[in-house]
């Protein structure tokens, strides 16, 4: 079939042969190529229907203690390199107390997503492999900081061929732990940045 496979809310993915419309909150940022796998001037791009580059997250991308819900945020892309054979999600958190790099505090990680999808849902239902989060839950959990602003990055990987992610599912993953583990397989990255403050649910 010459037709796409993406997420959406009522199962676990839908077929179609065009991008999705992009409209003025979708945001895009350019990526980057991985040189030990690629001479192609990198155009890939991320996009999110749900917060702006460098802005806040949407609420519903919070914890519920803080008033969210836990949702993980609408996620598309553009330009991907031919090349890909499927792609991961990670998407973690740098600010203190959490640590830099490998020591960043996880919050998703999706992995063997077909290179033929299109996107990941608002709130999408995924049969695809899942490492765990910080608090241990091989599911979405959004940004809960207890203090101040947190910087979130949401990191999209294309790669060279599949990976054994079923040996991810029983660990907590970060962007500096998966590019380490997988470097000879990127071939090329894209990155979103969202911020969240801590909140107090009216």
């Amino acid at each position: 079939s010459d037709q796409n496979e993406g997420f959406t809310d009522e199962g676990y993915f839908v077929t179609g042969t065009e991008q999705l419309p992009i409209d003025s909150k979708v945001n895009g940022v350019e990526g980057s190529s991985n040189p030990m796998n690629s001479s192609r001037t990198s155009n890939f791009t991320l996009l999110s229907h749900d917060f702006i580059d460098g802005e806040s997250l949407d609420l519903m991308n919070a914890c519920a203690l803080q008033g969210g819900a836990d949702h993980n945020m609408q996620l598309s892309w553009a330009n991907l390199d031919p090349n890909a054979v499927e792609l991961a999600v990670v998407m973690d958190d740098e600010t203190y107390p959490c640590g830099i790099g490998e020591k960043a505090c996880p919050h998703w990680g999706v992995y063997s997503i077909p290179s033929s999808t299109l996107e990941i849902a608002h709130h999408s239902n995924t049969k695809y492999p899942m490492s765990q989060a910080h608090n241990g839950q091989n599911s979405y959990q959004g940004a809960c900081p207890l203090n101040g602003e947190h910087t979130y990055k949401v990191t999209l990987y294309a790669l060279s061929q599949s990976i054994d992610s079923n040996a991810l599912t029983g660990s907590k993953i970060t962007r500096a732990s998966f590019t380490g583990r997988y470097a000879s397989e990127i071939l090329e990255t894209a990155t979103l940045t969202g911020t969240w403050s801590l909140h107090t649910p009216p």
